[in-house]
């Protein structure tokens, strides 16, 4: 079978490569990480990943959300201290 490749788009470091470390660890195939929406548009066009786990807040131009609005399909999960899980679509 092959595996799921996925594209991480994240600017904080720590996070990015615990993200990164624990996909490896489950299977999956990173294609790259990435810390703009500008360079996640970039590596989705040349990497061609089967899935795309971005950051709403990033760094540059663009948020998480405008970068996704880039002909992409997308769900927003976000954690909330007063809420367990919440999601947007």
């Amino acid at each position: 079978m092959e595996k799921a490749r996925i594209l991480i788009v994240e600017d904080e470091t720590i996070i990015a490569m615990e993200v990164e470390s624990q996909l490896q660890r489950l299977g999956y195939e990173v294609t790259s990480v990435v810390d703009t929406g500008e360079k996640a548009i970039s590596k989705a066009e040349s990497d061609k990943p089967d899935l795309i786990l971005m950051d709403i807040r990033i760094k540059g131009e663009m948020d998480g959300i405008d970068t996704a609005d880039h002909d992409a399909i997308w769900i927003c999960f976000k954690a909330d201290p007063g809420k367990r899980v919440q999601s947007d679509a």
